[in-house]
């Protein structure tokens, strides 16, 4: 009995040095750094849904106003039918299981209007004077492979303080995504990064596709997804 006892103590004695070391393990290691992923912008990823905002289209129909939950959306109409769709073709997502899609179409159209724009934004509170990177990830899909090789654009705006009206937008910049897949065949996911900073603890950004010319019985498609906004830095007092 006494050989079978000093033999259990043994046991949870190793037991124990073995616990605390593999605690020990784990409070050494590297964490990873939650203020260096976190992104300001809520949702930019759509996978807490989208809300049905019938005032985005020409249309009104709630089948073609779905934007992301937590941002709006704007276009300037015309002659040209626009769309904002929840998307989870696995191809055209870059993160989770939805993508927020935008479509420019000019089906059955007669004629269809130059520069036409659709877009979303989102106002968020950041840090005055300190950098963020903005990234995102998206694809150019159109049933229109021939043509102007700049006919789409993709492009960023912000807006500091409380004014959201994409039209008093002047710093809109390109991010660069030249290369159109077919509708039905998607291809490789573009990628953008850009590093800002702000005066005021306020900002809207804006993300807008343009169609530049009015051809008729066409389509566009602009998946977005995996957008953040993320503070690079610390205020400085």
């Amino acid at each position: 009995m006494q050989k079978q006892a000093v033999i259990l103590y043994s046991r949870r004695r190793w037991r124990t040095a073995w616990a605390l070391l593999f605690t020990a393990v784990v409070l050494l290691m590297p964490q990873k750094s939650q203020a260096a992923t976190n992104s300001v912008l809520g949702n930019g990823s759509f996978e807490q849904g989208f809300t049905v905002m019938p005032g985005c289209t020409k249309s009104g129909k709630d089948s073609e106003s779905n934007v992301g939950t937590g941002w709006n959306c704007f276009s300037n109409k015309g002659a040209v039918n626009d769309g904002f769709h929840a998307d989870a073709w696995a191809p055209v997502v870059a993160d989770g299981q939805y993508s927020q899609l935008i479509e420019l179409n000019t089906w059955g159209l007669l004629h269809g209007d130059n520069d036409r724009y659709a877009g979303i934004y989102q106002t968020v509170q950041v840090a005055p004077n300190v950098q963020y990177r903005l990234s995102l990830r998206g694809m150019i899909r159109t049933t229109e492979l021939e043509g102007d090789p700049w006919r789409y654009r993709v492009q960023i705006g912000f807006l500091q303080g409380d004014d959201t009206n994409w039209k008093h937008v002047t710093n809109w910049s390109d991010i660069g995504w030249n290369h159109y897949y077919a509708r039905t065949a998607p291809g490789v996911l573009s990628d953008y990064q850009q590093v800002v900073q702000f005066q005021q603890d306020q900002i809207t950004l804006f993300i807008r596709v343009w169609k530049k010319w009015g051809l008729t019985n066409g389509e566009l498609d602009v998946n977005l997804d995996a957008i953040q906004l993320e503070q690079l830095g610390t205020p400085t007092p």
